[in-house]
């Protein structure tokens, strides 16, 4: 019985080491690639994520691009548009990781996602991470919107959610 089990775990290990070396096959192997991938997501923000990672931890740096960028989103199955919304909808549950999700914004607009259907996922995520979370993305959202405008010169239509708060003395939108 043991040896029964030992040879088909045995058999399970050699067919998952032989789906690994088809896997590695068949992954494009430059680096230069993934960063051309990575520069058409995450543009300029992206690069400066990288530029400041090289003085602290240049490791750290690269494992940003191969892992995500050379092994995940080079997959078949998703379109980046569909993998971008994907990220900004796990970034905004998330709700601590708000610089990660502006770059993320970012990379959405420059694949080609909507700013409204940026905004959809965001209150989407209102139901399943709360309130907070789909709020902090919206700001989050918002703040990208100006960041984009004022580096593109363009002129936004309104898309962005209003929200009220209510404090002790006055009432005030942001």
């Amino acid at each position: 019985m043991h040896f029964n089990a030992y040879i088909l775990s045995n058999n399970s290990f050699y067919s998952l080491m032989q789906s690994f070396r088809v896997m590695e096959n068949d992954k494009p192997r430059s680096l230069q690639a993934w960063l051309e991938r990575f520069k058409e997501i995450d543009g300029e923000a992206g690069e400066r994520v990288i530029d400041n990672l090289k003085d602290i931890a240049p490791d750290f740096a690269r494992y940003l691009i191969e892992f995500p960028f050379g092994d995940i989103y080079t997959r078949p199955g998703l379109d980046l548009k569909s993998r971008e919304i994907a990220v900004v909808a796990a970034l905004t549950a998330l709700g601590n990781a708000t610089l990660q999700l502006k770059v993320h914004i970012h990379g959405a607009l420059n694949v080609g996602c909507t700013r409204q259907k940026v905004v959809e996922v965001i209150v989407q995520m209102a139901v399943y991470a709360g309130f907070p979370a789909a709020l902090n993305g919206c700001l989050q959202r918002k703040r990208s919107s100006k960041s984009l405008m004022l580096r593109e010169k363009v002129d936004l239509p309104y898309t962005s959610i209003s929200f009220a708060f209510i404090s002790r003395s006055t009432r005030t939108q942001v």
